[in-house]
């Protein structure tokens, strides 16, 4: 039987998406997060509120629907006045038999992006540096309102260009040919929680194209949003990563650390990005200086060097390698906001994250950390294996449709139960020519 079944969308034309995220607020919290990465105070990093829906669910963006208020065309640039080339429903996807098992990991790349005028990122960069601050404290609740920036990943025009130049920089050898996705973690974390159709799960759209004859090239740039909430939602996201966390040096001028991992999952050879809170310092072993990135790792600061502009991306070489064993997912909790395990286990199992520290609190007081090593913990149940499954589907639908359209930038628009493939008015690729050809077979 098989494992999808395709209807025909009866019209041509989307009206009114309307995507609606999640975010928090309140003025000295922020300023603490703001501060510390180098953000102006009215603004808040576009690809830390809008581009991962685990982190548009968490307290650290969360408010109670009433209050959000997004607005934006998810279908600006796309050729929506024809019947969009295939309609998938979420409830026709079914989990095939494939293993939900991640083998052969290896950390590939990292870097930070940066608020500069001119597209920078740091490389190899790293995490905020996790400061185990003494408990209880107390902090105010974060900023009201926020305007959020563009995608930093977006900035060059060619989104995956950071994550192939930090591979490069890495060392790391990469058969991009043998590749079959090449994605962020939060896009997988949006087209699973689109499968679940749980907490009513908001419109987006993931831009694609292909690699060579079959790579999945996935990526998200949207239009900047307005978020809102009313002064009853209080949140401390922001506060708290600014008040347990500081910035290594080199990395002052820092706004997200980046990691890349590859490995086999789902049936699928893939290359994953995501974004990082902080690292263990005690985690990370002491070595000489000039080692290098490698399987089995050991680690060395690198110093500030001098700055090389490549494809139009600036790169400056400063932060340190941290390996994968030291890294820290955060996030906070209150009786109000209770995190849900299958938004939270799939997230740290697609990052192979190994460290989990929770905020608990009450109304920003009272704080108390509890810190998990969910390295050995990380099992997925039932639900979560099928829902695994059923992406593992989902990714290989999509590419064959791209295959199929090869030649073509296409979008993926999800509304509701419903995803819908366009073709879009830009030719303009991801990534510039000569990085393109990585993917060509000879």
């Amino acid at each position: 039987m098989s494992l999808l079944r395709l209807r025909a969308s009866h019209n041509g034309e989307v009206h009114g998406v309307q995507s609606k995220h999640a975010a928090a607020a309140s003025q000295t919290g922020m300023e603490r997060w703001s501060i510390q990465r180098n953000i102006p105070q009215d603004m808040v990093p576009y690809d830390q509120a809008i581009s991962d829906p685990y982190r548009a669910f968490s307290c650290k963006y969360w408010k109670p629907k009433q209050h959000q208020k997004q607005s934006c065309d998810l279908l600006e640039g796309l050729i929506s006045f024809r019947p969009p080339i295939k309609t998938l429903f979420a409830s026709d996807i079914l989990p095939g038999d494939v293993s939900t098992d991640i083998n052969n990991a290896e950390h590939v790349g990292s870097y930070n992006s940066t608020r500069e005028r001119e597209p920078t990122i740091i490389v190899p960069g790293s995490p905020p540096e996790w400061i185990d601050h003494p408990v209880p404290f107390t902090l105010e609740p974060d900023s009201k309102s926020r305007l959020l920036g563009e995608n930093p990943h977006c900035k060059t025009g060619t989104p995956l260009l950071s994550l192939m130049k930090a591979v490069d920089a890495a060392g790391t050898a990469v058969d991009w040919r043998s590749i079959d996705v090449v994605t962020d973690r939060n896009i997988l974390r949006r087209l699973m929680r689109w499968l679940v159709q749980s907490h009513q799960p908001k419109d987006f759209r993931i831009d694609i194209e292909l690699g060579g004859d079959h790579t999945l090239l996935m990526n998200k740039c949207g239009p900047n949003v307005l978020l809102k909430h009313s002064k009853d939602a209080r949140c401390f996201g922001f506060g708290f990563e600014g008040a347990t966390t500081r910035n290594v040096e080199g990395c002052e001028r820092s706004t997200g650390h980046y990691r890349i991992i590859k490995y086999e999952c789902l049936g699928l050879s893939m290359i994953v990005r995501y974004e990082v809170d902080a690292y263990l310092p005690s985690a990370v072993p002491t070595v000489a200086k000039g080692s290098s990135i490698s399987a089995n790792k050991q680690f060395s600061p690198t110093t500030i060097a001098s700055k090389s502009t490549v494809d139009t991306l600036n790169i400056i070489h400063a932060g340190r390698e941290i390996p994968q064993s030291s890294i820290i997912e955060i996030t906070t909790r209150s009786p109000r906001t209770r995190r849900q395990r299958a938004e939270l286990a799939p997230r740290l199992y697609l990052s192979q994250t190994p460290f989990l520290y929770i905020g608990m609190h009450k109304d920003g007081k009272s704080w108390e950390m509890r810190k998990k090593n969910v390295a050995e913990d990380i099992q997925m149940k039932h639900k979560e294996v099928e829902t695994l499954q059923k992406l593992g589907q989902v990714l290989k639908v999509i590419r064959g449709i791209m295959v199929e359209n090869s030649g073509k930038k296409l979008s993926v628009i999800c509304e509701g139960e419903t995803l819908k493939i366009y073709e879009r008015i830009a030719k303009k690729s991801c990534l510039p020519e000569e990085v393109m050809k990585r993917f060509d077979v000879a």
